[in-house]
């Protein structure tokens, strides 16, 4: 049986003022695409992504990451 290993990220997003990622959309800041991609070339995968809102604006998002146990 498979086992696998987690890990969990906060993302912090782009946006221009409080309605410019409703308007133009939100993106990941440099340094955290950078750690998705560096986490990706470690053999993570994304299984969950969801918002953090707080005063109902969603400023970063959680992700989570798994990959399977290296055999000790």
């Amino acid at each position: 049986m498979t086992k696998w290993e987690y890990k969990s990220i906060v993302g912090l997003l782009n946006s221009s003022g409080a309605l410019g990622g409703l308007l133009k959309g939100w993106n990941l800041k440099a340094e955290t695409n950078d750690t998705v991609k560096d986490l990706g070339e470690e053999g993570w995968e994304m299984v969950s992504i969801t918002s953090i809102n707080v005063l109902g604006f969603t400023k970063n998002v959680l992700m989570i990451f798994k990959r399977p146990k290296e055999s000790s």
